[in-house]
């Protein structure tokens, strides 16, 4: 159902204005759930790669059951970065960042696809990139018909492999 709502804006935004690509991006909670299963990456998020202090990460099912994925991962960026005190409120007005930086420093994405939203997601973005590749190669009046680009394929690219790695 939120799908098609999605779909329906992205319809409507683009009779309104120029076309872009958009992909719908529809989590069972919230997208930093998808966050909480790789801890080298929180850890090197939070400035403490080598840190001690037990995080909660979560696995499989359980990515999408946890009932705030947001608070939790701010917890675990906390805690992650072992500070206290006055380091500890610096950290905490760069949260944002290290939220972001999580997502740079996951190198395998795999284990999400487990995860029906997640694997919706990955699906839609690798047929947006094929899609949008096929468009921009029409117009320009060159044809390809495996869409490659200067790092590997197209899939590649865009961080979405067949093999079990997906790189970002």
């Amino acid at each position: 159902m939120r799908y098609r709502e999605i779909d329906a804006a992205v319809d409507e935004a683009w009779a309104q204005q120029s076309r872009l690509p958009a992909v719908c991006v529809v989590p069972v909670r919230m997208s930093e759930a998808w966050l909480l299963f790789d801890e080298p990456a929180i850890r090197q998020a939070a400035s403490n790669p080598r840190g001690k202090i037990p995080l909660t990460i979560l696995t499989g099912a359980r990515v999408e059951q946890c009932p705030d994925p947001k608070d939790l991962l701010l917890q675990n960026l906390r805690d992650a970065s072992e500070t206290s005190g006055r380091r500890l409120k610096q950290f905490r007005q760069q949260e944002t960042q290290a939220v972001h930086r999580v997502v740079a420093n996951i190198r395998d994405f795999s284990p999400l696809r487990q995860i029906p939203a997640f694997a919706r997601l990955e699906h839609d973005l690798k047929e947006c990139v094929e899609r949008e590749f096929v468009h921009m190669h029409n117009v320009s009046g060159h044809q390809s018909p495996e869409p490659k680009a200067a790092g590997g394929s197209v899939r590649h690219v865009a961080g979405i492999q067949s093999s079990s790695k997906v790189q970002p």
